[in-house]
């Protein structure tokens, strides 16, 4: 009879004290973080979710930013395809729209051997309309922009 009371006592008694400590621990981290009992390291966790938020907007702003300039870096390509836009016009908006970047820098150098980052954003901008035009439009788009880049720039366009 005694030990079926203490059975009772002790299951009722340790459910009540595991929610105890579960409240003061969401009541009052640092009280049990100062006692030894944060096995779970909730203030680390909530850096760390916080960390997280942090580079995951960081993320999100950088990616908005790149599609933006794609969008952008298309539109000019297709006014430059359409007529809408000279060689020059679309070089020097797509040079100052990318001119920024670092890495767009690296690729026209590896890309072009003009001259100056005008001239092989020209270069570039050749390349890809030639290759997302309608092939049936291709040699003449490429006559009247080969021919565009000659009288700008006063060379032949590289190869």
């Amino acid at each position: 009879m005694v030990r079926l009371q203490q059975f009772r006592l002790t299951a009722m008694v340790l459910p009540l004290l595991f929610l105890i400590l579960a409240g003061t621990a969401f009541a009052r981290p640092k009280l049990v973080q100062s006692l030894g009992l944060d096995v779970w390291k909730m203030r680390q966790l909530e850096e760390e979710m916080q960390s997280s938020r942090k580079l995951s907007y960081s993320l999100d702003c950088q990616s908005h930013d790149i599609q933006e300039i794609i969008t952008l870096n298309q539109i000019i390509l297709t006014d430059l395809i359409a007529g809408r836009l000279d060689l020059t016009q679309a070089a020097k908006q797509k040079w100052e729209l990318n001119s920024v970047h670092d890495f767009y820098h690296n690729y026209l150098n590896r890309t072009s051997t003009a001259t100056g980052y005008e001239a092989k954003t020209a270069h570039d901008l050749i390349t890809q309309a030639c290759e997302v035009c309608d092939p049936n439009d291709r040699p003449f788009l490429a006559v009247r922009l080969e021919n565009q880049y000659e009288a700008e720039y006063g060379i032949t366009l590289p190869q």
